[in-house]
């Protein structure tokens, strides 16, 4: 963990990975201060796998599951082609700094690239301040035309 670049793998994740993924998850929603639910986690993980309904690309250093991306196909109705949301991106506390948040973002930029995407957009908090920096390390610009809504249902 002294190596501020470690060469994580990064793979598609399938249903093998789900105990892998639910652990992750479950850190990644009490990070956003949501009540720790192993069981809603796993139920919401297979499902996107079982469906086919998001990508999820899991890092791994040697072999210890370390990060993930999850991200929703969409589409630009104004650009007339596929689209990706970048819904969830979390890296375990104690491999931040290591690059593999970066390296998470650049597997999923290569992939949507590669599906024929026009944009790839994502959310995050306002103090998620890590975070930001980061994604605009990797040439994510904040978006000054549009303003953002919600319907909480």
């Amino acid at each position: 963990m002294s190596s501020k670049n470690a060469a994580a793998a990064i793979d598609t994740a399938s249903i093998e990975d789900l105990p892998d993924l639910i652990d992750l998850f479950d850190l990644y929603r009490t990070f956003y201060d949501y009540a720790s639910d192993r069981d809603k986690a796993a139920l919401f993980l297979r499902e996107r796998l079982e469906q086919g309904s998001s990508i999820i690309l899991l890092a791994r250093l040697q072999e210890q599951a370390v990060g993930f991306v999850q991200c929703y196909p969409a589409h630009s109705s104004l650009e007339c082609r596929p689209s990706w949301l970048l819904s969830d991106l979390y890296v375990a506390e104690t491999f931040r700094g290591l690059g593999i948040g970066s390296a998470l973002l650049e597997a999923a930029q290569n992939i949507a690239r590669e599906a024929g995407c026009c944009v790839v957009e994502l959310f995050t908090a306002k103090t998620n301040t890590a975070a930001r920096q980061l994604y605009e390390m990797q040439g994510y610009r904040e978006d000054r035309e549009f303003l953002h809504y919600e319907l909480f249902l």
